[in-house]
């Protein structure tokens, strides 16, 4: 049987609001977007879509042996951005300042490491972001961007933030789509003792 999964990097609380916050108040300014509630707020590392059951073990093995490698890393939430191209917005994202180099270089292990599984490296480079919201087709662009600028400068401005992370952990996630969204499962929780909880 196969399931959906993807490794990712769990928020605290405190920070999930404050992200939430944000969004709250894009939401308002901007339609036609569906905002990531707040308790699903989370990093996403290495997507690996509908996998065997039966390699969840080697997935857990690998993530085992990487954090070691990596963790932890302190890294800033702070800039928002839209994938792909301003032209064809498809994903609002908050960006990583500070940890951005790190948590490309983990994600880049975890890639080459899964390719042994079987699975597709990634074509393009990995960029460290919050997904905040996923913009429907027709919505204001220019009126979107325009706030998008307004919304990045504010947040450059509030150096006081406290969009501080420190990542000692990674999750293995199930994901469950149904008709109101994603819902998320963790499988296991992976400590940079090298063990699963």
């Amino acid at each position: 049987m196969k399931i959906r999964v993807f490794v990712a990097v769990s928020l605290p609380g405190e920070l999930k609001a404050e992200i939430g916050e944000i969004s709250s108040s894009l939401s308002v300014q901007i339609p036609g977007v569906r905002w990531v509630p707040p308790e699903n707020l989370h990093l996403t590392l290495k997507f690996l879509g509908d996998v065997e059951e039966a390699i969840i073990p080697d997935i857990q093995d690998i993530l085992n042996r990487i954090i070691s490698r990596h963790l932890p890393i302190t890294c800033k939430f702070s800039g928002l951005g839209i994938f792909p191209n301003p032209r064809r917005p498809k994903v609002i994202w908050l960006g990583v300042t500070e940890g951005s180099d790190q948590l490309s270089g983990l994600a880049d292990d975890l890639s080459g490491e899964f390719t042994r599984l079987g699975f597709k490296s990634e074509k393009r480079g990995y960029t460290p972001h919050l997904t905040l919201g996923r913009i429907k087709t027709g919505s204001g662009i220019a009126q979107l961007r325009k706030l998008l600028r307004e919304e990045k400068e504010k947040l450059i401005r509030s150096g006081d933030s406290t969009r501080l992370l420190k990542i000692n952990m990674l999750l293995l996630q199930k994901s469950i789509l149904t008709s109101k969204g994603a819902i998320y499962q963790t499988l296991s929780k992976h400590k940079n003792k090298g063990e699963i909880i």
